[in-house]
């Protein structure tokens, strides 16, 4: 019984760690899939964050009726001139500052300085057009557009926020972009992609680690099942506590012997090596049984002596009515019980 609760200790803590490490593994899975989900949702919103604007630039110049038209010659230009009622204002042609753009600000951007002088400017549109954008390729999504604007020949910005802004954080940054040829607007673009919607849950590996551990996890359940079931049929299970042996009744419960009427205690060893020799087949035991079940030592000194004793005793109980022969030759001793007057309780 010790040995199987070693076992099964084992066993289950064997389990719970292979559990714990198929856990561990979905996770990293999970997470590494979240990261590749978040980085393409990003990638589409900006792209998508690209065609939005443009397309409400030129609705908008539509919708007011504004003809507009740019020629480029070949001659490339440094610098761009811009009037205004504060003046003349020149600035260089920044190339960084034009690949942080969302379009080419020699075609788009002097719109964006048209609407701005009209007042015009379809910021709102655009953040209803970019979220209408996102909700198609992925719900739950989490988004702000934050516009600084500072007019030529003046100090103090215009800034503007829609959407969610306790999400304005640099790790959550999609991009800061110029939207005019002066480099006067700024939109920087907020994004967060809610993670469980950005798992791939069809990945490799995620399906392969989830199959393994509900596996681990459902066989531990049936293990468990199956246990209890051996052990409510081992409490369901008679067992025995009196034994019929010619007059007397033996108890191994309360450690009684009884004749008519008279009940006598038995100490725990007689109690122990009576039973054995009751459940023993044909009541035969050997030496080293009876040492085993008296709790001695094999080869402790006087054993023969101690073992002699002990069947005497056992003599003494029945008052010599039960025989107890030695069979040195067998190394055993023999219970014996008159076959007409023994019968199990």
């Amino acid at each position: 019984m010790a040995m199987n609760k070693k076992l099964y200790r084992s066993i289950l803590c064997g389990w719970i760690a292979a559990l714990a490490c198929m856990a561990l593994l979905w996770c990293v899975a999970v997470c590494h899939s979240a990261r590749q989900g978040k980085a393409a949702v990003k990638e589409v919103a900006k792209e998508n964050l690209c065609e939005a604007v443009e397309l409400e630039l030129d609705r908008e110049f539509e919708r007011m009726k504004i003809p507009y038209s740019r020629f480029f010659g070949e001659k490339k230009h440094t610098k761009r001139l811009s009037v205004t009622e504060k003046g003349m204002f020149e600035v260089m042609i920044d190339s960084v500052k034009e690949t942080q753009a969302l379009y080419s600000l020699e075609v788009m951007g002097a719109k964006v300085d048209v609407l701005f002088s009209l007042d015009s400017f379809p910021l709102e549109r655009i953040y209803d057009n970019w979220q209408e954008r996102i909700k198609n390729s992925q719900n739950g999504v989490s988004s702000t557009l934050f516009l600084k604007r500072t007019p030529l020949g003046e100090d103090a910005a215009q800034k503007s926020y829609l959407g969610d802004s306790t999400i304005c954080f640099p790790q959550n940054e999609l991009g800061t972009y110029y939207l005019d040829c002066m480099y006067t607007t700024v939109l920087t673009a907020y994004l967060l992609p809610a993670f469980w919607q950005s798992v791939d849950w069809t990945s490799t590996w995620v399906l392969l680690l989830s199959c393994v551990w509900l596996i681990l996890f459902f066989s531990l359940l049936v293990w468990f099942m199956i246990l209890k079931l051996r052990k409510r049929r081992a409490t369901g299970t008679s067992v025995q506590d009196t034994y019929q042996i010619g007059e007397y009744v033996f108890n191994i419960l309360k450690h009684t012997l009884t004749c008519q009427g008279i009940e006598k205690p038995c100490s725990l060893q007689n109690s122990k090596l009576l039973y054995a020799f009751l459940t023993a087949p044909d009541h035969f035991l050997t030496y080293d049984e009876i040492a085993k079940v008296c709790g001695w030592s094999l080869d402790s000194a006087g054993l023969g002596e101690r073992r002699r004793n002990a069947i005497r005793n056992l003599r003494e109980l029945f008052d010599n009515k039960v025989d107890f022969l030695s069979l040195p030759g067998k190394k055993a001793c023999q219970m014996v019980i008159p076959k007409q007057e023994h019968a199990k309780g």
